[in-house]
């Protein structure tokens, strides 16, 4: 590893303001977004290091329930549906294939001066069609009031698979060369299917699309999972397109320096796989962009642009040219949780930071779920082995001001089996600092639920010990649905006696800042009442966090948000193994509105810091980690991240 010294560019997020908020709406999974990374410059001899994670993911082509799995062959099959041309007959969702090609790609080459497409060329014909793709041309930035859509086509050759030409069915008008000629996209390319179930137990799970037909994939499934378990009747799941090499980082343009001498361009690494590891830093391979596409650096005989590169997975980019660029990633992002390539014993894996948000490293690694210390037996071969000994223990190398940093997990609460959630309230302290009263933990049932419309829904919870200005999280509330006059109602609107409307999940299930009535009793702010609420249709609660269980040391809290600073805690535990009180070590000040706390199990140690323990250490988005697996029975797996930004 001493042949690579790496450096983590400035990182900004762009469009995320929001979307947090937005994410917890029912109707929304992966909202888009952007992220801008800066690479600074370098040179041939002293390139500079980045890290580079595509963590947002391609387009989302489908999302939908699963009709059936067939686990001996890793086939999922899809539900039909209508045929928009004859609506008595169901149609594939698919076509033959599509999911599991090597995209095409063509460029506009010309226009004319009315705007109208009068060139094409095909750059890659791309592989494994069986039938004809679709092709779409991106609209101008602004259209004028004579435009005219122009529309495109391929021929497909059925023998070889791929496409043979493109041609212009409509040359359209008003199209323009600024700042680039119209750009063009074919259907196909590399697609993974995801868990996207928020019912299930493995959200986020994701598998590459290795073949499909109309209404079937079939899976790669490498760690052997039980996809009947994992893919349930009716279970929920988005198929997304992935990315290549030459998705991320540019086909036949690149915002990278490329050059027909790869000792003048920029270098990108690629890991390889696991199983092809030696130990010694060719487990790097280099790939470079020769103004055309991307090739192996030691063998650029071969068009690499095709490279898959997997939603865990990072690539680390060598800027050997003397400017700072930024290098700007586009996708859908997703808060929810997911899931993370484990390799083998004595294997390692560049992976990333999954989410499009800055993550503690306690936040990946954590609890009896992901963390074992048993490493005499092949019994917890698919977790990360901690121990006090760095040497035994399995490793994460984390890039630090130009070096590898070494961290591994000392064991401190690895026994974790339920993670400890806190709220936080604005600071009710001399210049807004934040006190002991600011957080809670608390959870209580629900009795009773008003049906407002135009006044603040009210909550009955005996003795609930809530507070003004938290932020309760309702859940379970079910009821009949109402209308404004607040009469019952059935699917079709008409007014049914009550006890016979139409079961609803109330509206209600959300956060809510709260306002206390009295003891038994408090205010939803904002809130509206949708349904009459029935306890016997499901129990419903509230909850502004959890005290955890199997905690054995206390906790660090990390406290961001809501507009202060200089505000520091200790989450303090008791005989039972759960969160017992927050420890205020400094209230800061300036805590207007209402920050964000995360309890963190600690246990990460430093190599060069000695005994001194690491609960916080920061791992900014898009970037990447190296892990070095050194358990003795440890087996190639995934394991689940739970998302610190799920709103819990």
């Amino acid at each position: 590893m001493n042949k690579f010294f790496l450096r983590l560019g400035g990182l900004s997020l762009l469009s995320l303001a929001g979307l947090l908020d937005d994410l917890h709406s029912k109707n929304l999974s992966s909202p888009f977004s952007s992220l801008e990374i800066s690479l600074s410059g370098g040179s041939p001899d002293s390139p500079s290091y980045h890290v580079f994670s595509p963590n947002y993911t391609g387009a989302i082509v489908y999302r939908g329930p699963v009709e059936k799995v067939y686990p001996q062959t890793n086939d999922v099959f899809l539900y039909k549906s209508a045929n928009l041309s004859n609506p008595s007959e169901d149609a594939g969702v698919f076509k033959d294939g599509l999911l599991a090609s090597k995209k095409a790609r063509i460029v506009v080459t010309s226009l004319d001066a009315n705007g109208s497409i009068t060139g094409l060329e095909v750059l890659n014909k791309g592989a494994g069609y069986r039938s004809k793709p679709e092709v779409h041309l991106a609209h101008p930035a602004s259209v004028s009031a004579d435009f005219e859509e122009a529309f495109l086509s391929v021929s497909w050759n059925p023998s070889t698979k791929e496409i043979d030409n493109a041609q212009t069915e409509r040359s359209g008008k008003g199209y323009s060369s600024s700042p680039h000629l119209p750009l063009v996209s074919v259907e196909g390319g590399p697609h993974f299917v995801r868990v996207s179930d928020p019912e299930s137990n493995h959200t986020g799970l994701s598998f590459l699309v290795s073949d499909n037909n109309e209404t079937a994939l079939t899976l790669e499934n490498p760690y052997g999972f039980d996809l009947a378990n994992i893919l349930p009747v009716d279970s929920i799941i988005e198929i997304f397109e992935g990315w290549t090499l030459g998705s991320v980082l540019g086909h036949e343009n690149t915002p990278l320096t490329s050059n027909e001498n790869p000792q003048l361009a920029d270098w990108v690494y690629l890991m390889k796989d696991p199983l092809e590891q030696d130990g010694t830093p060719d487990d790097f391979v280099p790939y470079f962009h020769d103004g055309q596409s991307w090739k192996e650096v030691f063998s650029p005989s071969t068009d690499s642009s095709n490279l898959i590169i997997f939603p865990d997975s990072s690539l680390m980019i060598a800027r050997r040219s003397a400017l700072s660029i930024l290098l700007k990633n586009n996708g859908r992002v997703s808060y929810s949780d997911t899931y993370i390539s484990l390799p083998e014993s004595g294997k390692r894996r560049l992976f990333n930071n999954p989410f499009p948000g800055g993550v503690m490293l306690s936040d990946l690694f954590h609890g009896n779920i992901s963390l074992t210390q048993d490493n005499e037996s092949a019994n917890h071969s698919k977790q990360w082995l901690v121990h006090p000994n760095q040497e035994i223990a399995d490793n994460l190398l984390i890039l630090t001001n130009s070096s590898w940093q070494t961290y591994w997990h000392d064991g401190t609460n690895y026994s974790v089996s339920q993670k400890a959630e806190v709220s936080v309230r604005a600071g009710s302290g001399i210049g807004a600092a934040l006190t002991s009263r600011d957080f809670s933990m608390s959870q209580g049932a629900i009795s009773a639920v008003t049906n407002a419309y135009q006044s603040p829904v009210l909550i009955t919870s005996e003795d609930h010990g809530l507070r003004d200005g938290f932020m309760a999280k309702i859940s379970g509330l079910y009821g009949y649905k109402t209308n404004q006059n607040k009469d019952q109602i059935d699917e079709d609107g008409n007014i049914v006696s009550d006890g016979n409307g139409l079961v609803i999940e109330s509206s209600l299930n959300q956060k809510w800042k709260v306002q206390v009535v009295d003891e038994d009793s408090f205010i939803l702010l904002g809130s509206q009442g949708d349904c009459d609420f029935d306890s016997s249709i499901s129990p419903a609660n509230w909850y502004t966090g959890s005290k955890g269980a199997g905690y054995t040391s206390d906790a660090s809290v990390t406290i961001t948000g809501g507009g202060g600073t200089g505000a520091r805690a200790i989450a303090r535990v008791g005989p039972d193994g759960s969160i017992s009180s927050i420890r205020i070590l400094s209230g800061g000040f300036g805590y207007t509105g209402i920050p964000t706390a995360q309890i963190h199990a600690g246990g990460w140690r430093n190599l060069t810091s000695g005994n001194v323990p690491y609960s916080n250490v920061f791992i900014p988005p898009c970037s990447g980690l190296l892990m070095e697996r050194n358990h003795p029975f440890g087996v190639a797996t995934q394991i689940k991240v739970s998302s610190p930004f799920n709103g819990h």
